[in-house]
């Protein structure tokens, strides 16, 4: 079982997403979806591609997905994407992102 599951949710975030002190929040670590519009390199471990996040483009960090395809969404946390995603699942996250942004008045 996760430690979320468990009821301890914090033992799984990274050490920068932690509270350091009493009456702290924690901050959330966000993995945002993208969609691979082309590859820069191919290498093992030092794959990169760039994508695109509702029209700006990155160059991230591809080693944790290799066989992505241009037109494949995947997952990006800090720079590096980290799983495929389906593309209803993406459209449907990337839509949820825009409306808590529209009803905070970010855009």
């Amino acid at each position: 079982m996760a430690a979320w599951q468990q009821g301890n949710w914090q033992s799984g975030l990274h050490e920068h997403c932690k509270p350091t002190g009493a009456g702290e929040k924690t901050t959330m670590c966000l993995g945002v979806p993208g969609k691979v519009v082309g590859w820069i390199d191919r290498t093992p471990l030092f794959s990169k591609a760039e994508i695109e996040f509702e029209g700006v483009r990155k160059v991230c960090h591809m080693a944790c997905v290799e066989d992505a395809e241009i037109g494949d969404y995947v997952i990006v946390h800090a720079g590096m994407a980290i799983c495929r995603i389906d593309t209803q699942a993406a459209l449907l996250q990337l839509d949820t992102l825009q409306r808590l942004f529209n009803s905070t008045g970010e855009t």
